[in-house]
């Protein structure tokens, strides 16, 4: 719990994500979020339709 203050200001204030520099020292771009999402499901539901 002493570290949930401290972290605290992230479910207060907008979280702002750059990713500039990676994309300029790499050329990595961030994946959009409705493709990670449905990425993301589809694998789970792969993962839990095998048990």
């Amino acid at each position: 719990m002493a570290e949930y203050a401290e972290m605290f200001n992230q479910h207060t204030e907008a979280q702002i994500v750059d990713s500039s520099a990676i994309e300029k020292a790499y050329g990595l771009t961030p994946n959009p979020l409705p493709a990670t999402v449905d990425a993301t499901l589809a694998r789970y539901g792969k993962l839990v339709s095998a048990h």
